[in-house]
């Protein structure tokens, strides 16, 4: 599933999907990988539609989770807590989210706020021993007319301090 490079930019018939993840401290790349793989497969998604991997801001410096996106040729994109409590919409409670981030959890509510407003949860969130990953894809945007940077994902790095 590896990739040669990030993807950045998306068909005008194809939704942007954004795998959320989060972890207990110290978890594996290959685990973080092999959760992604199976989400994907359960969703009946092609790995080459997901265009980044979304997690708490406080989560973001994890070994595991960096060298994941990298391995993946995929975008990290942290989450502040007020953004994922703004795009909370997740179906599963997690007591350690709750009380850690405020939100319901963390692999649904960051992949639900880097996919931005209007998204979906299409994959709830799944376990691993160490993982969890959910799935979430934007709603559907008519990129004719937009500027560079007006998409999601650029959006969710000007929210979250990255201007890029």
């Amino acid at each position: 599933m590896a990739r040669g490079n990030a993807r950045h930019a998306m068909a005008l018939d194809e939704a942007m999907i954004i795998a959320g993840i989060g972890t207990r401290k110290g978890v594996d790349a290959a685990e973080v990988v092999a959760l992604i793989e199976r989400a994907l497969a359960e969703a009946r998604i092609d790995a080459a539609q997901l265009s980044a991997i979304a997690t708490a801001a406080g989560k973001a410096d994890e070994p595991g989770i960096v060298a994941a996106a990298a391995q993946l040729g995929l975008r990290l994109l942290p989450m502040s807590n007020e953004a994922m409590q703004a795009g909370e919409g997740g179906v599963t409670d997690s007591a350690g989210s709750a009380r850690l981030f405020g939100v319901c959890s963390v692999s649904e509510a960051s992949a639900l706020a880097a996919a931005g407003q209007g998204s979906v949860l299409i994959l709830p969130r799944i376990k691993s021993a160490s993982a969890t990953c959910a799935l979430a894809k934007a709603a559907t945007v008519e990129l004719r007319g937009q500027t560079h940077g007006s998409d999601p994902i650029h959006r969710a790095l000007r929210q979250n301090g990255n201007p890029q």
